[in-house]
């Protein structure tokens, strides 16, 4: 992997209406960085939301790249958005982040170029004015934690996508954690919510139906499962056959 993109972290952020959380908590989260020229932003702005793409390329980023497209079905497109972001970004890591999310973290780039590769790191996620403790739920039969997921490149690769749910972060865990490949990460974030027309939501019931019996998803998701086995295992042969 060339040495441009080993220290490279793209940070893929969908937003909308929400340009003063958006300026200030990109702000921070380059502030944090040790190395914020290797922070790649990548963000997603809709058609209809000029104030937003507006507020996307206004923002002091030395590597920030914006795109702008449909709103499709809103928040319940939000794989797509982080799709359309994933494959145009050039970092080794890939790093769901929410728009109205603050990094509690200094030299949280450092920590991620210390984890090991060819995982899925989880933060700890702070919910405002909530339990000081990270934030998690319990559904499908998993205590989920992993609301600000960090994909390494070569999972991306592997799966041939970064999310095919609108819960992007549920879906990463689900897929990647049951097979030992998530691992923890010492970073604190603290989510702060702020609600507008589209982003207003609580997560509905339907959502553990998809996981649970759509059969289009669970087949991609087993397929995908199988490919970053055999990757691993081709991997493990060779650095056996190298060593």
């Amino acid at each position: 992997m060339p040495d441009s993109i080993a220290r490279r972290i793209s940070v893929l952020i969908p937003t909308r209406q929400r340009t003063e959380p958006l300026h200030e908590n990109v702000a921070r989260l380059l502030a944090t960085a040790d190395c914020p020229e290797e922070v790649e932003l990548l963000i997603r702005a809709d058609l209809d939301d000029p104030a937003s793409v507006e507020a996307a390329l206004g923002l002091d980023a030395s590597n920030r790249h914006v795109v702008v497209g449909p709103r499709y079905d809103g928040w319940r497109s939000n794989h797509r958005f982080f799709n359309e972001l994933a494959r145009v970004a050039s970092g080794e890591w890939l790093f769901l982040y929410n728009d109205d999310a603050s990094m509690l973290t200094a030299g949280w780039d450092t920590l991620i170029h210390q984890a090991p590769p060819r995982r899925l790191l989880c933060p700890a996620m702070i919910w405002k004015g909530r339990s000081e403790r990270p934030h998690r739920f319990e559904a499908l039969g998993m205590l989920f934690e992993n609301s600000e997921p960090i994909l390494h490149r070569t999972l991306y690769e592997a799966m041939g996508h970064f999310a095919l749910h609108c819960h992007a972060d549920v879906y990463l865990e689900w897929l990647l954690r049951p097979i030992g490949l998530q691992v923890p990460v010492s970073i604190r974030i603290l989510h702060a919510p702020t609600t507008s027309q589209d982003l207003r939501h609580t997560r509905p019931a339907a959502w553990r139906h998809d996981f649970q019996h759509d059969p289009w998803l669970r087949q991609q998701t087993a397929e995908a499962r199988a490919r970053i086995l055999q990757g691993e295992t081709r991997r493990e042969k060779a650095e056996e056959t190298f060593a």
